[in-house]
C-alpha cells in the first residue's frame, strides 16, 4: 500500500508540474477547474491508500499489545504455579516477567520506525533506479567522423520527436529547418510546442526517433522489590490455595480482556485518526493548488515562484502537516492520557514516590525538548 500511495502522490505531482509549467495555456483556455479536478483525483487515491495502510498498522500495533497482555496473563498464571509448586521466589518470577514484558513492549514502540524504514526503502528504490540507469548517449565517445571544417550551420531534416515519458504526444512532426552560420532565427509557438526541444536535440539531451538534427543518549529498587515481595508473600500465606487459584484465574481473564479491548481500540484509533489526518492533508494540497492557479501572471514571473519551487513547496509543506497529524497525533494523545492517568494513580497510592518520578519525568522532557530544538 505504501508503494501505491507513493505512486498516486507521484502522479499528482506530475499533474501539478505539467499545469504550472503551462499556466499561460491553462489560463487561456480557462481550464483551472478541470486541472484541479484531475489533481484531486490522484490525491483521493493516495488518501484511500494511506487510510488502509494506517488501519493495517493499527491492527498490527493492537495485536502486539494483545500479545503483551496475554504474556501478562500467562506470566501471572505460570508464575503463581511456580511459586506454589516449585518454591520459586516472587523476586525471581517478577524479574523474568518484567524482562519479557519490556521486550515485547519495545517491539510495540518500534513498529512506527519499521514503517518509516519501509517507506524510505520504497522511495529510495525509484531514486536508485534513476541513478543506476545508464544513458543511451555516451558523451565521452570519441570514435566516428570528426569534422575539422565546421561551418557552424544547423540543419533539421524531417525530424520526428516525442518525450520518452509521453510517447503518445508528438512534439516535433516532420520538422525541416536549415540555419546558416551567423544567421538569427526566431522559433515562435505556444508553450509546449517544441521550441526548446529543438535546442536540446542539438545538445544531444535526447535521441531522435527519426531523421536528422545536427550541429556542428536515587535507585528505588529496594523500596519497590522488598516492600512488594513482603506484602505479596503475606497475601499468599493468608489465602487458601483454591482461593488463590480463583483469584489468579480472574486476573488472567482480566488481562486477556484488556488485550482484546486494546486490539479493538488500536484498530479504531488507526482508522479514525488516519481518516482525519489524510482528509486534512488532501484539503491542504488541493487548496494550495487552487491558490496557485488563481494567481496573477506576474506571480509566476518571480524567480522564487518557478515551476520546480512551487511543486516542491506544494509537496513538502503538506507532507510536513501530514507527518504531524493523523496517527502521530493519536499517539501523542494516547501518551499524554497515559501520563496524566499514571500521575493521578501514583498520587493516590504513594505521593512521595510519585514526586520522585515526576522529577525524573521533567528531566526527560527537558532533554527531549532540547534535542528537538537542535
Amino acid at each position: 500500500m505504501t508503494v501505491i500511495e507513493l505512486k498516486a502522490y507521484g502522479k499528482a505531482g506530475i499533474v501539478a508540474e505539467e499545469v504550472i509549467s503551462s499556466i499561460r495555456t491553462v489560463l487561456a483556455y480557462i481550464g483551472q477547474e478541470k486541472e484541479i479536478h484531475r489533481y484531486e483525483k490522484y490525491l483521493d487515491e493516495a488518501r484511500k491508500c494511506a487510510i488502509r495502510k494506517s488501519v493495517t498498522n493499527g491492527i498490527t500495533t493492537g495485536i502486539t499489545y494483545f500479545l503483551l497482555f496475554c504474556v501478562y496473563a500467562l506470566g501471572f498464571w505460570y508464575g503463581t504455579k511456580l511459586i506454589l509448586e516449585d518454591n520459586y521466589s516472587i523476586g525471581g518470577v517478577f524479574t523474568i516477567f518484567i524482562c519479557i514484558s519490556y521486550g515485547i513492549l519495545s517491539l510495540a514502540q518500534a513498529s512506527p520506525f519499521f514503517q518509516a524504514l519501509y517507506e524510505a526503502r520504497v522511495a529510495a528504490y525509484g531514486i536508485w533506479q534513476i541513478i543506476d540507469q545508464s544513458s543511451e548517449i555516451n558523451a565521452d565517445f570519441d570514435k566516428g567522423l570528426t569534422k575539422y571544417d565546421l561551418m557552424g550551420d544547423i540543419q533539421f531534416s524531417n525530424v520526428y520527436f516525442f518525450y520518452p515519458a509521453r510517447s503518445n504526444v508528438p512534439i516535433l512532426t516532420n520538422l525541416s529547418l536549415k540555419i546558416k552560420c551567423g544567421q538569427t532565427v526566431a522559433l515562435v509557438g505556444s508553450s509546449g510546442s517544441g521550441k526548446s526541444t529543438c535546442v536540446q536535440l542539438l545538445q544531444r539531451f535526447y535521441n531522435l526517433q527519426s531523421a536528422i538534427a545536427r550541429a556542428l543518549l536515587r535507585d528505588p529498587r529496594i523500596l519497590l522489590l522488598d516492600e512488594g515481595k513482603f506484602f505479596s508473600i503475606l497475601v499468599f500465606q493468608q489465602c487458601d490455595k483454591n482461593v488463590q487459584k480463583r483469584k489468579v484465574l480472574f486476573y488472567v481473564l482480566l488481562y486477556v480482556g484488556f488485550g482484546v479491548i486494546s486490539l479493538v481500540l488500536h484498530s479504531v484509533q488507526g482508522y479514525v485518526f488516519a481518516r482525519s489526518g489524510e482528509a486534512l492533508t488532501k484539503r491542504l494540497r488541493s487548496k494550495a493548488f487552487q491558490a496557485i492557479l488563481h494567481q496573477d501572471m506576474t506571480f509566476f514571473d518571480r524567480e522564487e515562484n518557478s515551476t520546480g519551487a512551487l511543486c516542491t513547496r506544494l509537496a513538502t509543506e503538506a507532507s510536513a502537516v501530514q507527518g504531524a497529524s493523523g496517527v502521530r497525533f493519536g499517539l501523542i494523545f494516547q501518551y499524554l492520557f497515559a501520563i496524566v492517568a499514571g500521575i493521578l494513580l501514583g498520587f493516590a497510592y504513594s505521593w512521595q514516590l510519585t514526586l520522585l518520578k515526576l522529577k525524573l519525568l521533567l528531566s526527560f522532557m527537558f532533554r527531549s525538548l532540547k534535542q528537538c530544538s537542535q
